[in-house]
């Protein structure tokens, strides 16, 4: 009887944080697509909706005034390893008020409990100190500047792509190969 309490008491717990983490990434109407074209609302790393992931968007203002936008701090990571972009400006959203910022004077909550954008880490970012240490007493994680947060990005970067392959495999198994054209 004891047993079977704490099992059903465990997986209600499961299921609260499961419901935190998908309301924490809903879709939201109020992300700014900053880049142009017939795809803006697609991250041009992954295929992904960006409004899906909109609390998670970062992008890169380029040299030439053109922006590309991410789905997540990892595919600008790997995008700017892969294609050297002459950046200008690096861009992240406030999870909080859902609005583009410059991402150097952003603060990160990295390694919460909301499943992660195309990483195995999540990276949350927010423009007040206070907005993230608000966020991490009720995700955990821990608060550290854009370099911080950018550097392990880069460290983990690799792992999160073998993660992602291994996903992308598996889900291709199951439901075929999808392609993005464009």
């Amino acid at each position: 009887m004891k047993k079977n309490f704490l099992l059903i008491i465990s997986f209600i717990c499961f299921l609260q944080t499961i419901s935190l983490a998908q309301n924490f990434q809903k879709y939201t109407k109020n992300i700014k697509l900053l880049q142009k074209g017939k795809h803006a609302d697609i991250c041009p790393e992954c295929g992904m909706k960006l409004s899906v992931f909109g609390k998670t968007n970062h992008a890169v203002k380029l040299k030439n005034g053109k922006y590309i936008q991410f789905c997540s701090i990892r595919d600008l990571i790997k995008a700017e390893r892969e294609k050297g972009f002459p950046i200008e400006q690096y861009l992240a959203v406030d999870a909080k008020n859902e609005i583009f910022k410059d991402a150097t004077k952003m603060w990160y909550v990295v390694g919460s409990r909301i499943k992660g954008t195309m990483s195995t880490v999540s990276k949350i970012s927010f423009s007040e100190k206070k907005d993230a240490i608000e966020f991490k007493k009720e995700f955990g994680g821990e608060v550290m500047s854009f370099i911080k947060a950018k550097e392990i990005s880069e460290k983990i970067l690799d792992k999160d792509i073998k993660e992602i392959n291994r996903k992308n495999a598996l889900s291709s198994k199951f439901h075929g190969n999808i392609h993005l054209n464009y």
